[in-house]
């Protein structure tokens, strides 16, 4: 991976040890990996040095539980 580029894993197969060991700075996994896998995965994450990226949470619920699990950002398709 060449370096001054921020790259993160977008397929949600890579656990995140692997991503860290492959030099990526962060995972964009769909919102339903995080919510399955919960805190303790978004924790160990962050842990790595990831930054975690949930996609596409368009439910106001579902953007509170991601909050609440930790995650960094979150994509949406109605920003207000």
């Amino acid at each position: 991976m060449k370096r001054g580029f921020r790259v993160a894993y977008l397929n949600g197969t890579n656990t995140p040890e692997e991503l860290k060991d492959k030099g990526y700075w962060g995972m964009a996994y769909n919102q339903a990996k995080f919510l399955k896998e919960g805190k303790e995965y978004v924790a160990k994450t962050k842990d790595l040095g990831l930054t975690t990226f949930a996609w596409t949470v368009n439910k106001p619920e579902n953007m509170q539980a991601l909050l609440e699990l930790g995650v960094d950002y979150i994509i949406t398709d109605y920003p207000k």
